[in-house]
């Protein structure tokens, strides 16, 4: 995998650890998530979208953990499928 395996880690990251903190800041001043956010929090298991849980949405850490978490227990197959349709190589119909 090579550089290409840290260009699919950053880009994993970048992109939903954005997203739980716009979600995050949304919560807390009741102001809406941009459209990105909203698409990409959905892409996301419940585990890294609690929304209702205090600690979440006020630790920018206990987010971080959750995203961690989540991206370093996915198979290479489903990395590199999550990563194609978040930048648009492969459109999904659930985005």
């Amino acid at each position: 995998v090579g550089a290409a395996g840290f260009e699919l880690a950053n880009g994993l990251l970048d992109a939903f650890v954005a997203t739980v903190n716009d979600v995050a800041r949304s919560v807390n001043s009741s102001t809406p998530p941009t459209a990105r956010s909203r698409k990409l929090i959905n892409l996301l298991p419940s585990s890294c979208r609690r929304i209702n849980d205090p600690a979440w949405c006020s630790s920018a850490y206990v987010r971080l953990i959750a995203i961690l978490d989540y991206i370093t227990s996915m198979t290479d197959h489903h990395a590199v499928s999550l990563y194609k349709k978040i930048k648009g190589i492969s459109i999904a119909s659930n985005l």
